[in-house]
């Protein structure tokens, strides 16, 4: 099954994947993405996802910036953002003020200013 199979009316899932490739501009798979979050925005698909799974989305997006910003490599990156602060710290996501996080924000925003919800709607 893909997005575009979801039917009108349905109630779904949304795993970090999704907000991930949505947020990232993912060159695969952010198209799809970003479609499926516009139909959960516009009411015709109902959807939910637990805070831990926004929070998952949180951490990756800033690792994707701090090996953007920082050049950092993959392997290795977790520890290289432990003993480098000061590298987190230039991230506009770190520097961020949190607002709260509904669909009718994440349908269209490229920035990144998440507080955790339970539910997209």
């Amino acid at each position: 099954m893909i997005f575009t199979d979801i039917a009108a009316g349905e109630t779904i899932f949304v795993d970090a994947n999704t907000c991930v490739y949505h947020f990232a501009a993912d060159p695969a798979f952010g198209a799809a993405c970003s479609d499926l979050l516009i139909r959960i925005k516009h009411e015709e698909i109902e959807a939910y996802t637990p805070t831990h799974v926004v929070n998952e989305m949180t951490h990756r997006l800033m690792a994707i910036e701090a090996m953007k910003v920082n050049g950092w490599p993959p392997a290795g990156l977790v520890q290289k953002m432990r003993k480098n602060p000061a590298g987190i710290q230039m991230l506009a996501r770190a520097r961020s003020k949190p607002r709260p996080f509904t669909m009718a924000t994440a349908a269209g925003w490229h920035g990144w200013h998440a507080t955790p919800l339970t539910s997209f709607r």
